[in-house]
């Protein structure tokens, strides 16, 4: 402020300022810095714990107001506050419209992030007022008021009991029951005093019966891999009769083929056309023979 010639003294200030900026800077010192405070009415002071939320942040951050400064009279950003994080210590300067106070800052239950409610708790273990365990006061249940007194009660008597029905007399007939009530009952006592017994359980011997039905059946599948087993070798013998017969007309086919071959020099395709001629009609007939099926040639 133009009267304050505080400036021109450097050693007359607590602390002493090394330094005052440019002649044409405006310079506030700490006695025109909290008037200047006072006259715009800041709502927040030093070592004020409070909410930042900057343009583009989508929820305040807890934060402490470490210094208030001006450069000029209508300085917008005047305060300088240091973030709570897990971090290394971050500050900036931000003007009324960015904080708010700690007691109008959100409620712990609106706080999902894990970040941030870390942070509360650095701020709460700083000095902030407890935020984390104020917890909601349980709205006490409405009673619901007494019902009118009727026409010669007292307020001042006692309440009164239940009374029990009376038993039906014995030769009244007796009240309704439910049906199964009723068929309990008839089970428990059918002729009137004499305890039936209780009936059975059938599951026991069912159950006892399923490891005898699971015997049989593994005994008869033993017996159907058993038949199985003599039914392949069976067949691989067949097959194996089958080739040696093979091996031995073709044997036979080939010398007589050479045979004709040397006595009318035929080629080998004739030889060859010789032994099809002869060993496949006698291999089908004998196949044919063995398995009970028909060709004809």
């Amino acid at each position: 402020m133009d009267r304050c010639d505080k400036a021109f003294h450097a050693k007359c200030h607590d602390p002493p300022v090394a330094y005052f900026g440019r002649p044409d800077d405006q310079w506030f010192c700490a006695t025109c810095t909290r008037e200047l405070a006072e006259m715009r009415e800041l709502s927040l002071k030093v070592d004020d714990f409070c909410w930042v939320q900057c343009t583009g942040e989508a929820h305040p951050w807890p934060a402490q107001v470490v210094r208030i400064d001006f450069c000029s009279l209508a300085d917008p950003r005047p305060y300088w506050v240091q973030y709570f994080d897990a971090g290394p210590p971050e500050g900036q300067w931000v003007g009324e419209v960015n904080v708010k106070a700690w007691a109008a800052g959100p409620r712990w239950s609106s706080i999902h992030q894990a970040r941030r409610r870390n942070a509360v708790r650095l701020a709460e273990a700083a000095g902030a007022p407890a935020l984390s365990t104020v917890m909601p006061a349980p709205s006490t249940p409405k009673r619901k008021p007494p019902a009118p007194l009727k026409e010669g009660d007292s307020p001042l008597s006692p309440e009164r009991k239940r009374k029990r029905p009376a038993k039906a007399a014995s030769g009244a007939p007796a009240a309704r029951r439910s049906s199964r009530v009723q068929a309990i009952l008839d089970r428990k006592d059918p002729e009137g005093g004499q305890k039936a017994k209780a009936p059975t359980s059938r599951k026991a011997p069912r159950l006892r019966r399923e490891p005898e039905k699971n015997d049989a059946e593994d005994d008869e599948f033993m017996q159907q891999a058993s038949e199985m087993r003599s039914l392949i070798a069976a067949a691989k013998e067949r097959q194996r009769k089958l080739e040696e017969e093979l091996a031995q007309v073709g044997t036979l086919g080939a010398c007589s083929a050479r045979q004709a071959d040397s006595c009318t020099g035929r080629t080998s395709s004739s030889s060859m056309y010789s032994l099809r001629t002869v060993a496949l009609p006698v291999f089908i007939r004998d196949f044919s023979l063995e398995w009970g099926w028909e060709f004809w040639v």
